[in-house]
């Protein structure tokens, strides 16, 4: 039975920022055969226009759950 891991890529947007890159170059980096021990799934949001994103969870066997989370902002 493989183990089950959740990856919150809720906070990438379609616009170059630090933490998106990180997240995104943290799923194109998971080992190849870590697949074979373990079952991603990806929540995005949905509608998310981030090409370097969706085109690695298109040709990987990630689960992707699109949903909608409110932005957050910290304003002063």
């Amino acid at each position: 039975m493989k183990r089950k891991i959740l990856i919150d890529a809720t906070t990438v947007t379609s616009q170059v920022d630090g933490l998106s890159h990180y997240i995104i170059n943290l799923i194109k980096y998971l080992p190849a055969d870590s697949f074979e021990k373990f079952e991603y799934s990806v929540v995005i949001n949905k509608g998310l226009q981030r090409k370097s994103l969706t085109d690695i969870l298109e040709k990987s066997p990630f689960q992707i759950i699109e949903t909608k989370i409110a932005r957050i902002c910290f304003c002063f």
